[in-house]
C-alpha cells in the first residue's frame, strides 16, 4: 500500500510538472491579447476597510492610475472589444503588446473614479453591466458603487468605454432553469439596448459560473462574443464564447501587476485557478460558493489563497487515489 502510495504521488508530481510546462509554453507563443478584468474602483481609505473577497475585486484608484501608467510607458496599445474578436478569429493582428480592459459589473465608480485616468492615458474600456439596480454586486460600498442609472450609461463616451452586458442580476447561471437562464441573458441584452438605443453585442460572464449549457444559452441569446473569467491570453483562433482574462486584485502592487502580465505569471495564475477550482468542480457552485467566501472573509487575502490551493490539492489527490484503487 506504502508503494502505491508513493506511486501515485510520484505521478501526481509528474503530472503537475507536464501540466505546468504545456501551459507556459502556451502562453509564451506570440501574438496574443491580454484581457484585463477590474471591477469596482475605491480611494485608499474604503479599500483598507474592505475584507474578505472585496479586497480582491475593488481596487484602490492611485493602483489603477499607476497601472494604467504602466501600460502606456511600456508600450501597450488599448483595443476595443470589436479588435479583440477580429484578432481573435484570425481576421487582423494587433501591435504587440496589446491589451484589452474590461470592467464588470457597471459600479458608478466606473464613471467618477475611472473613466477620466482611461482618457488622460489614452485608454479605452469595456464595462460589462449587471442591469439590476437591486442586484447583490450593488448591495455594499454606498453610492459610488451603486449600478450607474439609465442617464449615466447613456452619457458615457462610447470611445472611452463601450458597454456589454454582465447578465440581469449576476446570480450563478449554472443553477438557473432553462428558462431563468435565458431571460437573464437576453433579458439583460434587451434592457442595455432599450437604454442606450443600439445594439449590444457582447457579454460577460459573473461569477465565472460557465458550462456547456450557459455557452449554449449565450449563443441562442444573440450575442457575438463571451468574456469569461478563466485565465490566459487571447490568440488567433480564441474561442470566441470562452475567451479569458486576468483579474487585476486589489491585493496587487505595481511590481505584481508586472509579472502577471508576462506569459509566465499568466501561465502560474491558469495553473493556480485550474487548482482552486477542483472544489467547485467536485461539490459544485451552490455549495462550494459560500465555503470560498467564509474563507476569504475569515482569512487574510494570501491565507485565504493559499487555503483554497490547500483544498483543491487535497481534493484533487483524494480523486486520484480513489481512482487508483476502483483501477486495482
Amino acid at each position: 500500500m506504502l508503494m502505491l502510495g508513493l506511486g501515485i504521488a510520484g505521478v501526481a508530481i509528474l503530472g503537475l510538472v507536464a501540466s505546468m510546462a504545456y501551459v507556459y509554453g502556451s502562453e509564451a507563443r506570440s501574438p496574443r491579447l491580454v484581457c484585463l478584468m477590474y471591477h469596482r474602483f475605491v480611494t485608499d481609505s474604503e479599500y483598507r476597510a474592505c475584507h474578505g473577497s472585496e479586497r480582491v475585486y475593488s481596487l484602490p484608484i492611485a493602483h489603477f492610475e499607476d497601472q494604467l501608467r504602466y501600460l502606456r510607458d511600456h508600450g501597450y496599445t488599448s483595443v476595443s472589444m470589436a479588435d479583440a474578436v477580429a484578432f481573435a478569429r484570425g481576421e487582423r493582428d494587433l501591435p504587440q503588446p496589446s491589451v484589452l480592459i474590461t470592467i464588470d459589473d457597471g459600479c458608478r465608480s466606473v464613471v467618477t473614479r475611472a473613466a477620466g485616468l482611461l482618457s488622460k492615458f489614452g485608454m479605452r474600456a469595456i464595462l460589462f453591466v449587471t442591469t439590476d439596480p437591486k442586484a447583490h454586486v450593488f448591495e455594499s460600498g454606498g453610492a459610488e458603487q451603486a449600478r450607474l442609472s439609465d442617464d449615466e450609461l447613456r452619457a458615457i463616451p462610447p470611445n472611452v468605454i463601450e458597454l456589454g452586458a454582465h447578465s440581469a442580476t449576476h446570480r450563478p447561471l449554472t443553477t438557473l432553469s432553462d428558462a431563468d437562464l435565458a431571460a437573464e441573458l437576453r433579458g439583460s441584452r434587451e434592457t442595455l439596448e432599450r437604454i442606450l438605443g443600439r445594439s449590444v453585442r457582447f457579454m460577460a460572464v459573473p461569477g465565472g459560473w460557465y458550462d456547456d449549457r450557459v455557452r449554449q444559452a449565450t449563443v441562442a441569446a444573440g450575442y457575438d462574443a463571451v468574456c469569461a473569467s478563466n485565465v490566459g491570453s487571447v490568440r488567433h483562433g480564441c474561442d470566441l464564447f470562452e475567451m479569458p482574462r486576468v483579474n487585476v486584485s486589489g491585493t496587487y502592487g505595481l511590481s505584481a501587476f508586472e509579472r502577471f502580465l508576462s506569459p509566465a505569471g499568466i501561465a502560474q495564475r491558469r495553473f493556480m485557478k485550474a487548482i482552486k477550482q477542483i472544489p467547485q468542480r467536485i461539490v459544485g457552485p451552490r455549495i462550494w460558493t459560500p465555503i470560498g467566501k467564509a474563507l476569504r472573509a475569515a482569512l487574510p487575502s494570501r491565507s485565504a489563497a493559499a487555503a483554497l490551493m490547500i483544498v483543491g490539492v487535497g481534493m484533487a489527490g483524494v480523486g486520484v487515489v480513489l481512482r487508483a484503487r476502483q483501477a486495482a
